[in-house]
């Protein structure tokens, strides 16, 4: 178990590693002043925070499945819709993506749906039959305030291997349209190299293990 606490809780060291003038840069130390606020309750896996216009913290909780909302002036922490697959219900919460205002897209990888929300509170369920979550971006890696998401998709056409990988060594960077679900290319992109394994008949695999190095680069 961990508490969280603001930011200002830490002490942060930059250390430039560039060249200046042929000489190294003398490494930075920035203290913070002591926290104002901390949090009372616990968390076991912190994997994404939001900050709201008023200063609450939105909170994904990935080990307990949670999503809860901070308030730093009374130091509580309360749950955000249930668990589930009804209406303002998830799985799996995800990221949360900071979108116009204080709206957020948070992605529930289990139920294959999107939540929106309006500062802390759900007010909308983007069902799996959305065109954008069609498109590949069931899982976004980013979002923005003009209606977009940013995915990766394999390079080549989709029946190449056994399992429709494509090409392993690139993949491609796509900004697709949430209401539409409209998709453009706007990069490639080097993939993180990854050792696949396959068991039984390379046309009914029994089992596919893919194994990513997590200090790869791409």
């Amino acid at each position: 178990m961990s508490r969280l606490r603001p930011v200002a809780t830490l002490v942060l060291i930059v250390a430039i590693a560039t060249q200046v003038r042929g000489q190294s840069a003398v490494p930075r130390t920035i203290e913070l002043p002591p926290p104002d606020a901390t949090l009372a309750a616990e968390f076991t896996l912190v994997t994404s925070v939001r900050e709201l216009s008023d200063g609450r913290l939105l909170i994904v909780d990935a080990s307990e499945k949670k999503l809860l909302v901070a308030n730093w002036s009374n130091g509580s922490a309360t749950q955000l819709g249930r668990n589930g697959s009804g209406p303002e219900e998830y799985l799996q919460p995800s990221t949360l993506f900071a979108l116009d205002g204080d709206s957020t897209l948070l992605p529930d990888s289990r139920n294959g749906r999107w939540l929106l929300l309006s500062g802390a509170s759900i007010v909308t369920t983007i069902g799996p039959d959305a065109p954008a979550i069609r498109s590949g971006a069931r899982l976004p890696l980013g979002a923005d305030d003009q209606g977009n998401v940013i995915l990766t998709r394999p390079m080549g056409p989709a029946a190449t291997g056994p399992i429709g990988l494509g090409r392993r060594d690139s993949v491609l960077l796509v900004r697709a349209a949430r209401a539409t679900g409209r998709a453009d290319t706007v990069a490639v992109l080097r993939a993180r190299p990854a050792t696949i394994k396959i068991q039984g008949p390379a046309n009914n695999p029994t089992s596919v293990e893919v194994v990513i190095n997590p200090l790869s680069t791409a």
